[in-house]
């Protein structure tokens, strides 16, 4: 590498307010032409001053985007999304339909990324996983006027899920949303529901 005089030297002291130093320069302009084999340019910069940069796989094109997404899985067999899932959320809302008997709520869903459960009646709903709920432990109250149950990020059940009120015509909101579309089969001859498309 050529010294240029007045330059300072790698490695050198450098003082405060007192050392010269070489600009490193560069252009800020969004639409630079491609390069072709054998030409110069000057490094771009970005408005803020900051050297531009961005990812690029071995043909030149940039990766990062919605069309080229990053990916982290090792055998490149799984696409791996850089920002939130987009679905479509499942309304699976009801009532209870026998006094304080235990309905089916959803079916087991290996899918389900995201679980909402709000009790809008005038009394205490409880619900359960997998096994019938019951108006006590194990399973969980849901207090009239009480702010909705909800499962996301890392943890949300697979489960089936059961609801009980004390009363016929308790009403409760529920939502869920699945990597898959749920395929509802637990009816029951008192209680059904409509089903809704979930969206990936």
């Amino acid at each position: 590498m050529a010294y240029i005089p007045g330059a300072t030297p790698d490695d050198s002291a450098f003082t405060e307010g007192a050392s010269g130093v070489t600009v490193v320069g560069g252009v800020y302009q969004p639409t630079l032409a491609d390069l072709t084999a054998g030409q110069s340019a000057a490094l771009r910069v970005t408005q803020r001053r900051a050297a531009h940069t961005n990812l690029r796989d071995g043909s030149g094109n940039e990766i990062g985007t919605s069309i080229l997404p990053l990916r982290v899985d090792p055998t490149g067999g799984t696409a791996q999304p850089i920002k939130p899932c987009s679905v479509t959320l499942q309304d699976i809302s009801g009532t209870i339909a026998t006094d304080a008997t235990a309905q089916l709520l959803a079916d087991a869903n290996a899918g389900r990324i995201y679980l909402l459960i709000q009790n809008v009646s005038d009394a205490d709903l409880w619900f359960n996983f997998t096994t019938a709920a019951v108006a006590d432990q194990p399973s969980i109250r849901l207090p009239m006027g009480s702010p909705p149950f909800v499962m996301e990020a890392s943890i949300v059940s697979t489960e089936a899920i059961w609801i009980i009120g004390a009363s016929a015509g308790q009403a409760y909101t529920a939502k869920q949303c699945s990597t898959t579309p749920p395929v509802q089969t637990g009816f029951s001859s008192l209680f059904a529901f409509w089903i809704g498309g979930g969206g990936a």
